[in-house]
């Protein structure tokens, strides 16, 4: 048998919020929704709102970003079949980590 485990990160303390696993016959697109709920249900007692997230492409799926919609969440997940290894205007820092424009600003994600 083939399982699969997705996680929810708090980005900005690095904490667990929500875990899920399953049988492996599902996209993580499909899987979006289920780990949502979890991390919603699991900050709600702490009286958190969930206003935002932050997922690779695989999580890419109309359905994904309507249910985004329906709870009023902000995705940052891009579209499917659109990476581009180059970022026009920013140049990666290999040291650091992280892209700065032209100008030497760091590139932060909100």
């Amino acid at each position: 048998m083939n399982y699969y485990a997705q996680i929810a990160v708090d980005d900005s303390f690095h904490v667990i919020t929500g875990a899920v696993a399953d049988y492996a016959d599902k996209r993580d697109s499909e899987c979006l929704p289920f780990v949502l709920e979890h991390t919603m249900q699991n900050l709600a007692q702490e009286q958190i709102k969930v206003e935002q997230i932050v997922a690779d492409t695989a999580y890419s799926s109309g359905e994904a970003l309507e249910y985004c919609e329906q709870n009023n969440i902000e995705p940052f997940i891009p579209n499917f079949g659109q990476y581009k290894s180059e970022r026009e205007g920013f140049i990666y820092n290999k040291e650091k980590d992280q892209y700065e424009c032209q100008r030497g600003n760091k590139a932060v994600l909100p």
